[in-house]
């Protein structure tokens, strides 16, 4: 299943079991299913399922399957199968602002089937500016997406944006205030008239969009987006990518996002893809160590972890905790269009947010975040917030919703960092209120008897330093405000 791990858990906050399969990299992928019954309607039957024919005279591994049971939540649970994916996983070296920063920001430049110049939300000289305003509210990487006719070799910019060397001067003054362009390319779906070089038969999969159309997505009278994808374990193919993608690099763009990086395996061999990504890598650092590369993700994240800084998918919020705490690359992205609540909640969650703010009646990623004032506030206090307990989040444990003994009114994550408890607490509710907090502290700072708790505001100021005398921890924020943050630093006394 793609962007989810080879563990379960199934328990609660008082504790559970976890099950992980010893298999890391094969292409094997299970499915989890799951069965309850009219006439036992509290059993419920849990099924690791393989999909996997043995024809005669064969046979099959299935790898070793570790059950844990364990005390307290999911968190604990994973200890184990993280200790695992330490010892047989290559982690993506990330580069500092995909590490240290709350997101990025995604341009849509202009509609694929858009040919008038003043249709476009932004040209290649406006990158400066989309820069400088991304860099106000902690962001330090734009997407521009639509920037070239998407399939087709060679790459060539649309000249209804400008010209190759404003988009290059584009990306160099954006460099120089601190901030990475990484235009997002298409190069492993393409048009059916490019399908024959690389033997691959033409799709039927129409991909024209446009505000205009009716309807705005597919219509029937439009076929000129019909693609059809193409092997990435095709030699030709990854020939073409490494040596368009070489002649870009050494121009000065360094950085891209992968549209359908779909990593496929022929028997055992490594996919394709992987070598591809790694020498494209290799060649971008190679000018600028700091670039990166993100994917829009269809394949698996065992694979994926090697190779991408972020995935771009197309996500809005999803508990992705286990996924956080057990791999800290790629950075799973979440997307959001104007929500504060979305970015107080992935802030928290240490999800990397996909800023994509729009005009009215028109696509994600046409309008600046300046332009959303509630959506800028909240950004800005996040940056702040996570700059200020920066290592919880690049060095620390995630540990979730496991920091809790109970259930919590509010929306409460954890981090450990160094014999140290962060615990976040967030407001949900559309009316104030206090939330109750009630932890476990022997489970995270063992040995203990006292403790010490430093409490911050929304603003992360320190506001109050309690005395706590047991390790069953129960606590009652202040009121707060619908969107406002209380935290909690605990530490053995």
């Amino acid at each position: 299943v793609a962007n989810s791990l080879r563990w379960l858990d199934y328990g609660g906050f008082d504790g559970g079991l976890s099950i992980f399969q010893k298999k890391w990299g094969s292409q094997d992928f299970p499915d989890i299913r799951t069965r309850r019954t009219e006439s036992d309607p509290n059993s419920l039957r849990l099924l690791w399922e393989q999909q996997q024919e043995i024809a005669p005279g064969h046979s099959w591994d299935s790898g070793e399957f570790w059950l844990t049971p364990h005390a307290g939540g999911w968190a604990k649970g994973i200890e184990v199968y993280r200790d695992y994916v330490k010892q047989v996983s290559v982690p993506s070296n990330l580069p500092s602002n995909i590490r240290d920063d709350v997101g990025f920001q995604s341009i849509w430049m202009i509609q694929g089937t858009e040919v008038d110049s003043r249709m476009a939300a932004f040209r290649f000289t406006d990158l400066p500016r989309v820069a400088a305003d991304a860099k106000r509210y902690g962001i330090h990487e734009v997407v521009p997406w639509g920037w070239y006719i998407y399939g087709a070799f060679p790459i060539m910019p649309l000249p209804e944006l400008g010209t190759e060397t404003e988009l290059l001067q584009g990306i160099q003054r954006s460099r120089e205030m601190g901030v990475n362009i990484a235009p997002f390319i298409s190069v492993q779906v393409i048009p059916n008239r490019n399908a024959a070089r690389y033997g691959a038969p033409p799709g039927t999969e129409n991909w024209t969009f446009h505000p205009d159309l009716i309807p705005m997505f597919r219509p029937y009278y439009t076929k000129g987006s019909e693609l059809t994808e193409v092997s990435t374990n095709n030699p030709l193919w990854e020939q073409d990518v490494i040596a368009a993608l070489r002649d870009w690099i050494d121009k000065g763009m360094t950085s891209f996002g992968f549209d359908t990086w779909s990593a496929r395996s022929q028997g055992n061999e490594r996919p394709g893809l992987l070598t591809t990504t790694e020498t494209i890598r290799r060649l971008a650092r190679a000018k600028d160590p700091q670039s990166t590369f993100s994917g829009e993700t269809a394949s698996h994240i065992e694979w994926e972890s090697q190779v991408l800084d972020y995935p771009w998918d197309w996500l809005d919020y999803e508990d992705a905790g286990p996924i956080a705490t057990v791999l800290r690359s790629p950075r799973l992205n979440c997307n959001v269009e104007s929500s504060p609540r979305v970015v107080k909640k992935c802030f928290a969650e240490n999800l990397f947010l996909n800023v994509m703010p729009r005009k009215l009646d028109q696509p994600n990623g046409t309008a600046l975040i300046s332009d959303k004032p509630d959506l800028a506030a909240a950004l800005l206090m996040v940056a702040k917030l996570r700059r200020e307990f920066l290592p919880y989040f690049v060095s620390g444990t995630f540990i979730g919703d496991s920091v809790l003994a109970q259930p919590s009114e509010g929306f409460v994550r954890g981090y450990l960092l160094n014999g140290k408890l962060l615990v976040i607490a967030l407001n949900t509710d559309d009316q104030p209120r206090t939330l109750t907090i009630q932890s476990n502290l022997a489970l995270w700072l063992p040995g203990a008897k006292r403790y010490k708790a430093t409490c911050y505001n929304t603003d992360g100021k320190n506001v109050a330093e309690i005395s706590i005398n047991q390790a069953l921890w129960t606590a009652a924020t202040r009121t707060l405000e619908p969107g406002e943050f209380a935290m909690f630093e605990i530490q053995a006394k």
